[in-house]
């Protein structure tokens, strides 16, 4: 069974009568704190580092403390995407569906596997308007 491990950093500065959290405002996303999914081989400390320097560029973190730990079972017809993706009508298709791909990191159901392609089913749910798209 596969598992499915997301970190969400907590990243603080200044002393703990004046002490700032650090968020930002995503594009489509709103406001939120650096997140992202730990990879294969990758452990959810090293994991939440890289993703504190990939989002805000921070590389000088002086202390880091795990305040909690959650991982998912994906089950058998589940996975995440390791690599971005680009998405194609069909195994067989050389072109690309006109801007649309997928970023590694993402939870993905597995619907069947053809050819060394796999139909898949990604769910997203928009908090803008507060659906499932």
């Amino acid at each position: 069974m596969s598992r499915f491990t997301k970190v969400t950093i907590c990243a603080t500065s200044g002393a703990l009568h004046d002490l700032a959290l650090l968020a930002f405002r995503h594009p489509t996303g709103g406001v939120q704190l650096p997140a992202g999914s730990v990879e294969q081989g990758e452990t959810p400390e090293s994991a939440a580092l890289r993703e504190l320097l990939e989002e805000t560029g921070i590389d000088r973190v002086t202390a880091l403390e795990c305040l909690s730990f959650l991982s998912t079972d994906l089950g058998s017809s589940n996975g995440v995407l390791l690599q971005s993706a680009v998405l194609k009508a069909t195994p067989w298709s050389t072109e690309p569906v006109q801007g649309t791909s997928l970023r590694r990191g993402l939870p993905v159901r597995v619907l069947t596997e053809e050819a060394g392609a796999a139909l898949i089913c990604y769910e997203e749910f928009d908090y803008d308007i507060g659906v499932w798209v």
